[in-house]
């Protein structure tokens, strides 16, 4: 996706955990959150940059961004997030022509 966030939404702001309307809080962060996932992916060599994914960040207690855990996009919560955005990731994940350790698998454990 041309390693630039496509949607975001928070679900947790000063313990308030995820509403419809977080985003609009006042101690919401995500636009910062979003430029940060940006400048980390442009860190990271092509080869090691799936053609989507979910990355949750989070602040520290003296305000740094840290990156807490990536997962696939198809396996997270979508929360308040753009729904075109989501859609164009889920896509992108499904395309034939990426790297097939990238792409969408059944997991060997339901027996696909």
């Amino acid at each position: 996706m041309g390693r630039h966030p496509v949607a975001w939404s928070p679900y947790l702001v000063e313990g308030e955990e995820w509403s419809p309307t977080l985003r609009m809080h006042r101690a919401s962060w995500h636009d910062e959150a979003a430029a940060f996932v940006a400048l980390t992916l442009a860190d990271l060599p092509a080869d090691d940059v799936p053609p989507t994914a979910v990355i949750d960040v989070g602040r520290t207690d003296d305000g740094q961004f840290a990156v807490l855990e990536v997962n696939n996009v198809w396996s997270s919560g979508l929360y308040s997030c753009d729904p075109d955005g989501v859609l164009r990731a889920v896509l992108a994940a499904n395309d034939p022509d990426c790297d097939p350790r990238w792409r969408w698998q059944p997991a060997p454990a339901l027996g696909a």
